[in-house]
């Protein structure tokens, strides 16, 4: 039976490390508040708590050398208890509840469990067996007795594990189990800074060595025409008002640019290169920008600002979403910058 629970663990963390796998991988997804990673899928939950599970089980049938059959030992029923229902009570959570609330529930109180149920059942031990000599009872009351002392100093530290868990969880309180808007952490988990110099955006440029005969990184752009497949773009100054883009990466393909991008271009002509530009809106304090959905275009455009612009206020950096703008922003969750901004009315 020992042989057959360790296939299981292993067959289980193969199948756990493959969802992981595909998971890390996988692009980010458009959530309340920007671009942001995918939930974990149920299937890695579910495979990765049946190896922990299957894992423990094995590690302490091996260690104590004893079968299944050791399991029906109160004391063994208690570290198995111990060990199995905060572990799939935070998988249940992470499954069906709160997504984030699940896994600070397993790293705060699934893992401690984990580790303090497997010291109780070492401490468990094998059965007393049957009875024989008066001389061979005492021994086994003896080192039952010892036993029970041993297991109820586990079970105090397990508690008291748990209770400092509890304390905090009430000191530190769980980031991001709201709904809403409030599915991103908050900034003050970043540390965050801020600046008012719109043209040097820290961490917003991505170096690169080619250049386009659009410009190259750091240069600027005037977008214009009435889809996106009949375009005028030419290289402005970024001093001009309609300087509404500015470079920020050259990439060879498009998936290439960051996913945080304000706006893309592919080339469409062959005196345009074949780099793909990726844009930012190109913030001045002194015009704004209009969003497509202000002016109906497809692109956006720099100008005096008037009713339905966005006037920028100031950059924070660190900070993956607008929660700390006074009245909103443009995030850049993967370059972790977010430009606060005021709407016009």
């Amino acid at each position: 039976m020992t042989r057959k629970i360790q296939w299981a663990a292993i067959a289980s963390t193969v199948v756990a490390a493959v969802w992981f796998y595909f998971w890390w991988t996988a692009p980010p997804v458009m959530g309340a508040d920007g671009l942001e990673k995918a939930r974990i899928p149920a299937g890695l939950i579910v495979f990765a708590s049946a190896a922990l599970l299957a894992w423990w089980c094995f590690a302490v049938l091996r260690i104590t050398k004893q079968d299944i059959n050791s399991f029906k030992n109160p004391h063994m029923i208690a570290a198995l208890a111990l060990a199995s229902v905060p572990l799939l009570s935070s998988a249940f959570i992470a499954l069906f509840v709160i997504e984030v609330l699940g896994v600070w529930m397993f790293i705060w109180v699934g893992l401690p469990c984990l580790l303090f149920s497997f010291l109780m059942a070492l401490v468990a031990g094998p059965g007393t067996g049957s009875s024989g000599s008066k001389i061979s009872q005492y021994l086994r009351e003896e080192e039952n007795n010892r036993r029970k002392k041993r297991t109820r100093i586990v079970v105090g530290a397990c508690g008291a594990m748990v209770l400092l868990v509890g304390v905090a969880f009430v000191i530190v309180g769980v980031p991001s189990v709201g709904g809403g808007s409030d599915s991103t952490p908050s900034s003050s988990h970043y540390s965050a800074s801020e600046s008012d110099n719109f043209s040097d955006i820290d961490r917003e440029f991505r170096p690169s060595t080619e250049r386009s005969p659009l410009g190259g990184v750091g240069d600027c752009i005037a977008l214009s025409g009435p889809a996106k497949n009949d375009v005028t773009i030419q290289k402005v100054d970024c001093s001009a008002k309609d300087a509404t883009y500015r470079i920020f990466q050259l990439t060879r393909q498009s998936h290439e640019c960051a996913s945080d991008s304000d706006q893309e271009y592919a080339p469409k002509k062959t005196d345009e290169g074949d780099l793909f530009l990726c844009l930012d809106y190109n913030w001045s304090r002194d015009l704004c920008i209009f969003p497509g959905a202000a002016t109906g275009r497809w692109h956006a455009v720099r100008d005096v600002c008037g009713p339905g612009g966005e006037r920028p206020v100031k950059v924070l950096y660190g900070v993956a979403n607008a929660q700390d703008c006074k009245a909103g922003g443009f995030a850049h969750p993967v370059r972790k910058f977010t430009v606060c901004t005021e709407t016009q009315r």
